[in-house]
C-alpha cells in the first residue's frame, strides 16, 4: 500500500493505492475542502487560520493511512503554499505539528506529475496536458514524443474567484477580467505555434465540469470527452439564472459552485489559445504521477497506459 496526501488550493486529499503487477489499484480516497487559496492576506502570506485548518486534516489522514498499513506515505504541497511568501514557515509549522515530511513541489514538478499521471492511462505522441487547480494551472506540451514545455501559471479557479468575483457566480465583466488575466499569462509562455493538439485535462475542476457536461448534454456516464462547442453552451447554461440549473449545481458540484465558472473560463481560454477541438478529461493526475515517480526511484515499475483502477 502507498499513500499520497495532496495539500491543494481548494482541497486536501488522501489517496491510497495498491501497487502490484505493474498496476495501481485504488484502495480508498478521502478529501476535505479547505479552500486554502482564500486564506492569504494582502501581503501574500498565508493566514494562521489556514494553517490551523490544515493541521487536523493532515493528522486524520495520516492516521487513516496508518490503519490501512500504508508502506510509504508521501505528502506534497502545491500552489496553495507555493504561491505564498511565508511558504517556508507554513511548511515548517505543518511538519512540526503533524510529524509528517512535506515536499513542496515547484510549478514545473507539479506539471510533470500531471503529465505522468495522464500517461499512466493514455498513449500519445502529441498532446497538451492541463491541470486547472485552485491556485494555479499547469501546462505541459508534449510534441513528437518529447516534453517541449512544462510550467505553472499562478492563476487557478479559486484564486481567480477570490481576485475577480464579488458574488457567487461571476458577471460577464468579471468573466472577461478572468479571461484577460489568464490569457496574458498564457501569452508569456512562447507557445503561440502550438495548436490543433488534443487537450488532456486533469484535476477536480475539470472532473466537475465533466459531471455537468454529462448531465446537461445527456451524455453517456462513461464519456470523458467535452467538445469545444459544448464548453460555450455549458457556460451559457450555468449563467442562465434558471433555478433548476442552480439546483443541479448544488446536486452535482456543491463544493465548487463559486469556482466552477472561473474554472470553465480558464479552460475555454486554454482551448481557444491552443485551437483545440475537444477536451479529454482524465482521472489520473498529480497524485498518481507523483507516486509513479517515487516508485520508479525504488525500482518498482508501474506500466504506462495500463488498466489502472481509479474512482473519483
Amino acid at each position: 500500500m502507498y499513500g499520497v496526501i495532496d495539500i491543494g488550493s481548494n482541497t486536501v486529499r488522501l489517496v491510497v493505492y495498491r501497487a502490484r503487477y505493474g498496476k495501481l489499484t485504488l484502495h480508498f480516497t478521502k478529501k476535505e475542502t479547505l479552500g486554502l487559496a482564500s486564506y492569504v492576506d494582502q501581503q501574500g502570506n498565508m493566514l494562521d487560520e489556514g494553517v490551523e485548518k490544515t493541521i487536523p486534516v493532515l493528522k486524520e489522514f495520516a492516521m487513516l493511512a496508518n490503519r490501512s498499513r500504508v508502506k510509504e506515505l508521501y505528502v506534497i504541497a502545491t500552489a496553495a503554499i507555493r504561491n505564498v511568501h511565508n511558504r517556508i514557515d507554513v511548511i515548517q509549522r505543518l511538519e512540526s505539528e503533524t510529524g509528517l515530511s512535506i515536499e513542496l513541489l515547484t510549478g514545473e514538478q507539479e506539471a510533470l506529475c500531471d503529465f505522468h499521471g495522464v500517461m499512466l492511462q493514455e498513449s500519445f505522441n502529441d498532446g497538451i496536458v492541463v491541470d486547472i487547480g485552485g491556485g494555479s494551472t499547469e501546462v505541459v506540451v508534449y510534441e513528437k514524443g518529447v516534453i517541449r514545455h512544462s510550467s505553472a501559471i499562478p492563476i487557478g479557479s479559486l484564486s481567480a474567484y477570490v481576485r475577480h468575483v464579488e458574488c457567487i457566480l461571476p458577471t460577464k465583466d468579471e468573466i472577461s477580467d478572468i479571461k484577460k488575466a489568464f490569457t496574458e499569462q498564457l501569452e508569456t509562455l512562447g507557445l503561440e505555434d502550438v495548436e490543433n493538439m488534443r487537450l488532456y485535462a486533469v484535476g477536480g475542476t475539470n472532473r466537475a465540469l465533466l459531471k455537468l457536461h454529462r448531465h446537461f448534454f445527456h451524455e453517456d456516464p462513461e464519456t470523458n470527452v467535452i467538445p469545444k462547442d459544448h464548453l460555450k453552451m455549458l457556460n451559457h447554461k450555468i449563467l442562465s439564472k434558471d433555478k433548476d440549473v442552480y439546483v443541479d449545481l448544488i446536486r452535482f458540484v456543491p463544493e465548487r459552485i463559486h469556482t466552477i465558472v472561473p474554472g470553465l473560463t480558464i479552460l475555454r481560454a486554454l482551448v481557444k489559445f491552443f485551437k483545440a477541438d475537444m477536451v479529454v478529461v482524465e482521472r489520473f493526475g498529480v497524485r498518481e504521477g507523483y507516486l509513479y515517480q517515487q516508485l520508479l526511484k525504488h525500482d518498482e515499475v508501474i506500466v504506462m497506459g495500463a488498466g489502472h483502477d481509479f474512482q473519483d
